[in-house]
């Protein structure tokens, strides 16, 4: 598992032919996305680290009043 920033997790492929799986926190709900290549998936995590620093982070457990 790498760290790539703003809470992006990346794991590597399980095997040969597997894809990479980045796994992140958004709006409070945990999002994942895949890609075959390292290219293709740096492009799309381009775009959710975009959204990220544009949004700030909601807590994950906000609690009930």
């Amino acid at each position: 598992m790498v760290e790539v920033g703003w809470g992006i997790s990346v794991y590597p492929a399980r095997f040969a032919g597997d894809r990479l799986r980045a796994v992140w926190f958004e709006g409070g709900r945990r999002r994942e996305c895949e890609s075959v290549s390292e290219a293709k998936l740096a492009v799309r995590l381009a775009k959710v680290r975009e959204r990220l620093a544009a949004d700030p982070p909601m807590p994950r457990n906000p609690g009930r009043r």
